[in-house]
């Protein structure tokens, strides 16, 4: 009879908890699908009972909803769990204050929060850290400091921290002026899935291909449609092209785009048929504007046009 109670009351736990983690996976799926209302009175009354998994997720659904009311109850489940141990719970808080989120920002306890989540080993807390320490907030501003705790991240290949370290380096800021290391942490930062990385290794790699070989002696080249300047690469390839393209006398020059115009056969293109862009180009001391033909399908040799200097 007691092995028949026993069975019975571990089969109601085994139901229990499969409703339980069916209520977590629907609330899931229903702050997916942007049904807040329901997500929300799924997870409260569990988020009461104490559940830390509950509590992150409506840290989650309010911090999406934003009304002040919302960043308010963000802040409090987010403390909630904080307060039951959970890492992630420490993170959330302190960033809820440190972004203010409708209020103040409240650098001291966002400061708490982030050295308890840095203790339970979170990478993101130092970055925090490092950012606080590095900008002055709330703090002193302490370069050496910043760095140290950018590194702790980076050990554990945090993106942003690989990323930052790399500015740092390459500006010298706070640290020696290191090129080496600079493009060894940028590279870091971008095998890890850090976006502004991987665009600023892809705009390095396209300089380095766009080389400007000289001044054209060829009165129409750029300035005719017949005549473009083959950048290729596409809008990109236009922009390096144009980032070192320079005045007579090395002038700096602005530009903006016109429009299109001309359109051509190329096989790189799609459909087989390109347009050439138009840019208005001007620098210090210039008459009026001059307008190049960029074409940006096709990839060749480019020159200057004649007026123009090149870095």
């Amino acid at each position: 009879m007691k092995l028949v109670s026993v069975l019975v009351f571990l089969l109601l736990m085994s139901f229990s908890a499969c409703l339980y983690a069916d209520g977590l996976a629907d609330a899931s799926a229903d702050i997916l699908k942007g049904r807040y209302a329901s997500a929300k009175a799924r997870l409260t009354p569990l988020a009461r009972q104490g559940d830390v998994r509950a509590q992150l997720l409506l840290v989650r659904l309010h911090a999406i909803m934003r009304t002040p009311d919302d960043n308010a109850r963000a802040l409090y489940w987010a403390e909630q769990a904080a307060l039951k141990g959970s890492s992630r719970g420490m993170l959330f808080a302190g960033i809820l204050h440190y972004r203010g989120l409708g209020k103040a920002p409240d650098y001291p306890k966002a400061m708490r929060w982030f050295r308890k989540a840095a203790q339970k080993g979170r990478p993101e807390a130092f970055v925090y850290l490092g950012e606080m320490y590095l900008l002055g907030r709330g703090v002193e501003r302490d370069y050496s400091r910043a760095v140290r705790l950018y590194r702790i991240a980076a050990r554990a290949q945090h993106p942003h921290a690989l990323f930052v370290l790399s500015l740092m380096y390459s500006t010298g800021e706070g640290v020696p002026r290191d090129r080496q290391k600079a493009d060894a942490y940028l590279a870091a930062a971008a095998r890890h899935g850090h976006r502004r990385a991987r665009r600023l290794l892809a705009y390095r790699r396209l300089t380095r291909r766009i080389r400007i070989l000289g001044v054209s002696k060829d009165p129409a080249y750029g300035y005719t449609p017949k005549k473009p300047i083959h950048t290729g690469y596409m809008a990109a390839g236009e922009h390096v092209y144009l980032a070192k393209l320079r005045g007579p006398n090395g002038e700096r020059i602005s530009y903006r785009r016109l429009g299109h115009c001309c359109p051509f056969r190329s096989s790189r293109a799609p459909f087989g048929h390109g347009l050439l862009d138009r840019y208005q180009v001007t620098y210090p001391g210039i008459s009026r504007p001059v307008i190049l033909y960029l074409d940006m399908y096709e990839p060749g040799p480019v020159m200057a046009p004649m007026g123009f200097t090149h870095r």
